[in-house]
C-alpha cells in the first residue's frame, strides 16, 4: 500500500472521529484532530507534488529518448 493512499486513509478516519468529537461537544478533542488533520493534509500537499514532479520526469524520459536513465532520487 502505497504512503499517499495510507495517508489519504487515515484522513478519512480522522474527518469521522472530527465529526464524532463535535457532535459530543469535546472541545480539546476537536482541537486535537483539526490539528492532526492540517498535518495529513500537508503531508498528501506534498506527496502530490512529488507524484507529479515523478509523472513529468517520466514523460520528459519517455519523449526525449528510447534509453532508460539510472535511479531517481527525491530531494
Amino acid at each position: 500500500m502505497s504512503e499517499l493512499t495510507m495517508v489519504t486513509q487515515n484522513h478519512e478516519v480522522l474527518k469521522g472521529q472530527l465529526t464524532t468529537a463535535k457532535e459530543n461537544n469535546q472541545t480539546d478533542l476537536v482541537n486535537s484532530l483539526q490539528t492532526q488533520i492540517d498535518q495529513v493534509t500537508a503531508r498528501q500537499v506534498q506527496l502530490y507534488t512529488e507524484q507529479s514532479e515523478l509523472i513529468r520526469k517520466q514523460m520528459r524520459y519517455g519523449q526525449g529518448s528510447t534509453q532508460c536513465p539510472g535511479p531517481m532520487t527525491i530531494n
